[in-house]
């Protein structure tokens, strides 16, 4: 699979006391492949980073949601991670 590189990370949310962003990543079919986001809190501390991955397979979609970090109130949090698994005929 080719993946072709977005340059910049997109500016998500923009708020007073918080920030993020988004990166995509797309196949050579323009379907999103990957999409990273990372997310600050209002000490300018990374709050959240999570991954989710998508796959493109014949009669099959899988997605698989990862998350990196997660901090509230600077305590870390248990991740989250799942996979989902679409198969059609």
């Amino acid at each position: 699979m080719i993946v072709r590189e977005e340059e910049d990370w997109l500016s998500h949310q923009q708020f007073r006391d918080r920030k993020s962003v988004i990166k995509n990543k797309y196949d050579k079919k323009n379907r999103l492949v990957t999409s990273e986001y990372k997310g600050w809190d209002n000490n300018k501390e990374i709050a959240q980073i999570r991954i989710e991955e998508f796959e493109y397979l014949k009669n099959r979609f899988i997605y698989k949601y990862k998350q990196s970090l997660k901090r509230e109130g600077g305590k870390d949090k248990r991740p989250l991670q799942y996979e989902l698994t679409y198969t059609f005929y």
